[in-house]
């Protein structure tokens, strides 16, 4: 039985660019951004009301920039925060590969 379930996050979440620079201006200021970023998502995952999966399952993440300006490295690195809220909030049990199916 295929579930599907969605989420979305308004703005745009910070590349590691922006995490990499945060880490090097003090200790803890990257912990700190990196922190705010998996809170955004977490909001929007209990306002979405998702349900747990039991199961292996295959997440699909789509990105929208305005532009081109941002490598898709920078922009991709945003599904490590939706991961980790997804685990946070017990959407998931884990966000390894034992979890993740698919790209």
């Amino acid at each position: 039985m295929k579930v599907k379930q969605s989420f979305s996050i308004p703005g745009r979440l910070v590349g590691s660019n922006e995490v990499i620079d945060a880490n090097r201006s003090g200790p803890y200021v990257g912990a700190r951004l990196v922190e705010r970023e998996i809170a955004r998502c977490r909001r929007e995952i209990r306002m979405a009301a998702l349900t747990p999966m039991l199961a292996p399952v295959a997440v699909e993440i789509r990105f929208f920039e305005p532009n081109r300006r941002r490598d898709p490295g920078n922009v991709f690195y945003g599904d490590k925060f939706i991961l980790d809220a997804l685990q946070r909030e017990g959407i998931l049990g884990n966000d390894n590969q034992k979890w993740l199916k698919g790209p």
